[in-house]
């Protein structure tokens, strides 16, 4: 009989074959097994690399989790499922190989996460036939391998919580139990996420003890909208995520959270609230407009970006995201649909993408600077 490896050898050829002159995303995926083998289960995590990142406060959160998932798994009937350790491994071995698009066998990383998702998707029926795994199971790995990267865009501020919809509408399919165990595995394979990228040269990484807790926070809230409503209500719940999203609230907690997104600068909450309050009176920023887009490689714009703002690191002022915040605007449509911007080709200042979009981006961070929507958009609209 096949092993679980078997299964995906073709999908995983393609992403080394994708990635082979990538060195950056090469030991991302490295880094990402690491983690994942270093978990532990039914004891502390404090001893090994995630504890190191989350510290003292953030392991015990991330403990109460894998141990949960432990319980969890401990009554688990089918025998694909009940080593959380094998899970897991299988799982950071799957979640990125969307970022090979199986025709070309080139890398594209936008929207990566549908293709992973869709190419398990595609050999579920021979994990359930050949390797005899539940179709319950075969489902859960399909899930979180499409949904794998929702919690750590959120945390960027990438997106709004109405692009956590689709993990709530999973959810709504599911029972109590089944529910608790998908938000936990998809908070520890975002953690193996985070801790395996950023900066390898100096070995900083992304995750750290504000991200343990916003997975958490995340999850938590996602579990009890889920359990507010049944299948049958399916179209109240994402109104009320919407709702949510596109309050004043939850509108100056993802600006935060974009600010801070790198882990060098930060600014208050009632700074946000004050710049907000001015752009929105000159009728250049809208809450619902804002909750509906979302920013495709946004992380690596929006912290370079007020980086050069402020021309070094600390505390973004009043006046510094007065600017940002007019820019924000100027990328939100407000026709009420759902809106995507990419950023891969324009202003990503991601490190292989530096010397093709360096001048747009000089450009940007110069119209942003000088306050004037208008100079923004011409930018804007020649990236286009």
């Amino acid at each position: 009989m096949r092993s679980f490896e078997d299964v995906f050898s073709e999908e995983v050829s393609g992403l080394q074959t994708a990635i082979a002159s990538i060195p950056t995303e090469q030991a991302h995926i490295e880094r990402c097994m690491e983690l994942a083998r270093a978990v532990v289960w039914s004891g502390s995590n404090e001893g090994n690399e995630i504890g190191r990142l989350l510290g003292g406060k953030g392991v015990a959160i991330f403990d109460r989790v894998t141990q949960r998932i432990d319980a969890s798994l401990s009554l688990e009937n089918g025998e694909e499922l009940r080593d959380a350790s094998r899970f897991l491994l299988w799982l950071m071995r799957v979640h990125d190989i969307g970022k090979c698009d199986r025709e070309t066998l080139r890398y594209v990383g936008s929207g990566h996460e549908e293709r992973s998702g869709d190419y398990v998707s595609n050999k579920a029926a021979v994990l359930v036939n050949e390797l005899r795994w539940s179709e319950e199971n075969a489902t859960l790995l399909v899930g979180l391998s499409r949904y794998h990267s929702h919690l750590g865009i959120a945390r960027l501020g990438e997106v709004s919580n109405v692009f956590l919809e689709p993990v709530l509408l999973e959810l709504l399919k599911m029972n109590t139990r089944r529910r608790r165990l998908f938000l936990d595995l998809l908070v520890v394979m975002t953690c193996c996420d985070a801790g395996a990228s950023g900066d390898f040269g100096s070995r900083t990484f992304y995750l750290d003890e504000s991200r343990i807790v916003f997975y958490a926070e995340v999850a938590e809230e996602l579990f009890g909208i889920a359990e507010r409503f049944s299948d049958g209500d399916s179209t109240v719940a994402p109104q009320a995520i919407l709702e949510d999203a596109a309050s004043l609230e939850r509108t100056i907690v993802r600006i935060r959270r974009m600010v801070t997104a790198d882990n060098r600068l930060e600014t208050q909450s009632s700074e946000v609230s004050l710049a907000l309050e001015a752009v929105m009176d000159r009728s250049l920023f809208d809450l619902k407009a804002f909750a509906l887009t979302q920013f495709d490689h946004g992380a690596y714009v929006f912290a370079p970006l007020l980086a050069r703002l402020l021309e070094e690191e600390g505390s973004v002022d009043r006046a510094v995201m007065e600017r940002f915040l007019i820019f924000l605007g100027q990328l939100c449509t407000r026709d009420g649909s759902r809106k995507t911007i990419q950023f891969r080709g324009s202003f990503s200042m991601k490190a292989d993408l530096q010397a093709a979009n360096g001048e747009r981006f000089r450009r940007l961070c110069t119209a942003v600077k000088s306050g004037d929507p208008v100079k923004i958009q011409v930018v804007l609209e020649q990236a286009d």
